[in-house]
């Protein structure tokens, strides 16, 4: 999630097959809530192709609880001595990060699936909270120092 910007409810959607490591590309289900949305094919970062391949590794694909992804968070938050984060708030950090580094408020737009701009903007050009940042910082740390 911190590495593609994707909700939680989009990874559990992911296939094995729509991973494709050497383009480097991802194709990530439609969702049916509301008046639901059409896949796409997401462009991946380094960091993205090094997670779902390990996702791949542990046969990690498919549906999981919202519980069982909360459980997971709070143990590595715990061992990365942070405290009062949420998954989401991933999404958001991805999503600033990509319009800081583009300036390109479409591009960020589609690579969070959202369908108009004013709600990419509205959260993406709001400021990171300083402390969530070195939260995930902390937490990339750590899962460095446990491979």
């Amino acid at each position: 999630m911190i590495a593609t910007g994707l909700p939680h409810a989009s990874v559990m959607r992911l296939t094995d097959s729509g991973f494709d490591a050497k383009s480097k590309t991802l194709w990530v289900p439609g969702r049916q809530k509301g008046k639901g949305t059409r896949g796409r094919l997401l462009p991946l970062t380094n960091q993205a192709v090094v997670a779902l391949k390990a996702m791949r590794r542990w046969d990690a694909w498919g549906k999981f609880s919202t519980a069982s992804m909360q459980k997971v968070w709070n143990a590595a938050c715990a061992k990365a001595g942070v405290q009062g984060t949420r998954p989401y708030d991933t999404r958001h950090s991805f999503g600033t990060s990509a319009l800081a580094a583009t300036g390109d408020l479409r591009a960020t737009q589609m690579l969070l699936g959202h369908s108009t701009p004013a709600l990419t903007e509205r959260y993406a050009r709001a400021a990171v909270n300083p402390a969530l940042v070195a939260a995930v910082a902390k937490i990339q740390a750590a899962s460095r120092r446990a491979k």
